[in-house]
């Protein structure tokens, strides 16, 4: 049996498992009619009917190599990747949106802990639910040097994890400050903030990596105390997106403006960008990202109250003048101590990842879910030793 035919019993055989055999109702032969009459099928029929197309449209793609169509606007993606730790291994989970079940694993090559260096990592997504990558950054012997590396999964439509390809690239040992990946999957964008010594301050950079030819464009944001953050990738696969952090001497944050920059063809065209100034700042947000086409940022604002509590919430906020529109999530807890709290609201206080529509959100307000049009729901994140869940869909 060839790998196409495999799995396309996998398909049927899932499809199968989906249709509710209560709700279909057995077919008669229609009774004579009068001519203009249209014939009813049953709802349950036409589902069928309409998961076999799914399938032979499936096939097609596999025989003929297309990639699969981007998820339909406003559709929950069929699958997210979260990576998490088990001891000094590092995993990436694939695992299904519904449940957070797993479908498929995959050992990331990297030292997720050691005693001289610490270890993060992020994922990011394409649109089209397939293309995933994950970056592991990895710093601690000098300060302010950080050894990037990259790597590339894809993910078939039963959910398991393809290998891992490493993706040639040198961060120049910048810190990296966000990833994303282009809708096709084939370009990432990474967020860079270069330290110099100290007392000369800073830079950020957002660099364009071609993931088939390893061909590299790297656009300068702004020197110390401005930085890039998330990148989000417009539709056209041709503009980039991002929030512009400012940071004071004593380690404040604040978001003063989005940019936009459009990439060109190729590294010797001219370069294009826009900036939308914020009258006011946005403070007290620790995480954001770009949502939908870019006119809104969802936030995470953490914070220790009296004791040992701490109160999570996400935020969804205007992208053109950085005002609050709604708050969608806000969870408090009581933790052993209030060096538990703070531990909590460093690590476990975050926006993660948003569908291509800006409808369907992953995030973590101390416990690791989704967001549906302002429903949360929790789902499994990481291993029960990690606190933090990186994860993207």
């Amino acid at each position: 049996m060839t790998a196409v035919e495999q799995r396309l019993r996998e398909e049927l055989r899932r499809v199968a498992d989906q249709v509710d055999q209560a709700a279909l109702r057995p077919l008669h032969a229609p009774a004579r009619r009068r001519a203009g009459r249209r014939w009813l099928i049953p709802a349950g029929a036409v589902t069928a009917l309409g998961a076999v197309a799914a399938v032979i449209l499936l096939l097609t793609s596999l025989t003929t190599g297309a990639k699969p169509a981007p998820p339909s606007s406003g559709s929950v993606p069929r699958y997210y990747v979260s990576a998490s730790d088990t001891g000094p291994q590092l995993y990436a989970y694939v695992r299904a949106s519904a449940d957070g079940r797993v479908t498929g694993r995959v050992l990331v090559p990297v030292a997720a802990f050691n005693s001289r260096t610490l270890t993060t990592w992020w994922v990011a997504a394409a649109a089209d639910d397939r293309h995933f990558v994950i970056t592991t950054s990895t710093g601690g012997d000098l300060p302010g040097v950080q050894e990037v590396a990259v790597f590339r999964l894809a993910v078939s439509a039963s959910g398991q994890a393809g290998r891992l390809t490493k993706v040639r690239f040198d961060n120049r040992g910048d810190t990296m400050t966000g990833l994303a990946l282009s809708p096709d999957g084939g370009s990432l964008a990474v967020s860079l903030n270069r330290e110099f010594p100290p007392g000369r301050g800073s830079s950020s950079s957002v660099d364009v990596i071609d993931l088939a030819t390893g061909a590299l464009q790297s656009f300068s944001v702004g020197a110390n105390p401005y930085s890039a953050g998330v990148p989000l990738w417009g539709s056209d696969g041709r503009t980039l997106m991002f929030p512009v952090w400012y940071t004071t001497t004593s380690g404040a944050r604040s978001i003063t403006s989005v940019e936009t920059i459009h990439v060109p063809a190729s590294a010797e065209a001219g370069q294009s960008f826009q900036e939308t100034l914020f009258s006011t700042p946005v403070r007290g947000i620790s995480t954001a990202i770009l949502i939908g086409d870019g006119t809104h940022l969802v936030g995470s604002s953490c914070a220790t109250g009296q004791g040992n509590t701490a109160t999570a919430s996400i935020l969804e906020l205007s992208a053109t003048d950085g005002r609050m529109v709604r708050v969608l999530r806000t969870q408090s807890a009581r933790f052993p101590s209030r060096d538990a709290a703070q531990q909590a609201v460093a690590m476990t206080c975050s926006v993660l990842s948003a569908d291509p529509s800006g409808r369907h959100l992953l995030t973590q307000a101390f416990t690791f879910g989704r967001i549906d049009d302002g429903a949360f729901r929790a789902l499994p994140g990481a291993s029960a030793d990690d606190l933090y869940a990186a994860a993207a869909w």
